[in-house]
């Protein structure tokens, strides 16, 4: 069962208690990330199946936390926490809901559950994309409607925002 926003502002309050500024109270879901939760954790990155074996802060304040997955063929990779899926009504997606309330985004997207996700999966081919030169990435949409977050968190949930839209999209 999804926590109610209450609950998950009751959460958040829990896990930055005593952080004052917003750098410190980052750590402090990174520690309760930990702190809280059995690594490794089964979860989905678009769509793969994945492990998460540890979460960090790498300074990028538009990224927010990361978690470094392991792929089932070895391979390690980090990525945005928020774009990890994991089964519904676990530690880790409560604590990741609160996250994401936190950072301003919705904390339950429309097809975010390990469940919906582990369907849409898609195999990358060699040439897909050509890495010699520069990507381009192009936002379709912006919202404007979006509700006032203010500092640091209000660039970063710009930015994530009209980059998870134009995914979606």
């Amino acid at each position: 069962m999804k926590m109610n926003l209450t609950e998950l502002d009751a959460l958040i309050s829990e896990v930055i208690v005593g952080a004052n500024g917003e750098d410190k109270q980052l750590w402090a879901f990174r520690q309760a990330f930990e702190d809280a939760l059995a690594l490794p954790a089964d979860g989905f990155v678009m769509g793969e199946p994945i492990a998460v074996i540890a979460f960090d802060d790498d300074g990028n304040e538009r990224r927010g936390l990361t978690a470094r997955c392991r792929r089932e063929d070895g391979s390690e990779h980090v990525v945005g926490a928020v774009e990890v899926a994991f089964p519904a009504n676990t530690n880790l997606s409560r604590y990741l809901a609160a996250y994401c309330k936190w950072m301003g985004l919705d904390p339950y997207p429309a097809g975010s559950g390990a469940s919906t996700r582990c369907n849409r999966r898609y195999e990358g081919k060699t040439g897909d994309l050509d890495l010699t030169s520069p990507i381009e990435l192009v936002v379709s949409s912006v919202k404007e409607k979006a509700a006032p977050i203010a500092g640091k968190r209000a660039r970063r949930h710009a930015a994530r925002a009209s980059i998870l839209e134009a995914c979606a999209g």
